[in-house]
């Protein structure tokens, strides 16, 4: 996560935010009805506290964590 600090984070945006809706447009195309979306447990903070539910307050504290959360 620290390396998507700085200038590595539009990479970060791209691989994260822009390949979701990719695939989400594709299987819409493709005539899907689910779709699992693999997020990251960064999106909850550095320390939620365990265990945490879909529920759970977010607070991305990295840009890596910001981005898994947009593409939610």
């Amino acid at each position: 996560m620290r390396r998507s600090w700085g200038p590595n984070f539009p990479r970060y945006m791209a691989r994260n935010v822009l390949t979701t809706e990719r695939l989400l447009e594709a299987a819409g195309r493709a005539g899907g009805t689910r779709f699992v979306y693999a997020s990251s447990s960064s999106v909850y903070g550095s320390d939620p506290g365990w265990p945490v539910g879909e529920d759970h307050r977010r607070a991305p504290a990295s840009p890596y964590a910001l981005s898994k959360l947009a593409a939610e």
